[in-house]
């Protein structure tokens, strides 16, 4: 297909909340094991070297269940900048997120891997951004929603790579 490599499939779904921001869902199950996907996913260090729009990842501190995380995208219109609250539960797979401050009115989510045996592991990426400034929704859709299948995809690259390198 003139070059482009097949992606497995992402299953997104996506709605508008009450007070116009943006809830999405993606799914995919990928060969790639829980414990790398978990790796690649809670790479903050760096995440400006492999997740899509990210420019800034620093992370401000880290315990084995916590992590305090500066970043800034690029979103096209506006550099966008906050810093977030992750738990990290590594025996149940699961890593959550709520913003602690900065240039959007929410920013939620969560990270989800469930091991499926035979090195597969089904990735569940959920994302809830709110702006308090004008952006066509249209400019939102494709920044939260369409995005979703690149950051599961440059997550299970990265996993495969730390996998390669034995990190």
């Amino acid at each position: 297909m003139f070059g482009r490599k097949r992606r497995d499939p992402v299953e997104v779904r996506s709605e508008e909340t009450p007070t116009g921001g943006r809830r999405s869902v993606a799914t995919s199950v990928r060969e790639v094991p829980l414990d790398l996907a978990f790796r690649a996913a809670t790479d903050y260090e760096h995440y400006a070297e492999f997740m899509p729009r990210t420019v800034e990842a620093r992370v401000e501190s880290r315990t084995e269940d916590e992590v305090v995380f500066q970043t800034a995208l690029d979103f096209l219109v506006k550099r966008v900048r906050y810093r977030l609250r992750l738990a990290l539960d590594r025996a149940a797979g699961r890593v959550t997120w709520s913003m602690i401050d900065g240039d959007l009115a929410r920013c939620e989510g969560s990270w989800q891997f469930e091991d499926l045996g035979g090195g597969k592991t089904r990735i569940t990426y959920t994302t809830w951004i709110e702006v308090d400034y004008a952006i066509p929704k249209r400019a939102l859709n494709k920044l939260v929603g369409a995005s979703l299948p690149d950051v599961i995809e440059r997550t299970v690259e990265r996993a495969r790579a730390l996998g390669q390198s034995g990190a």
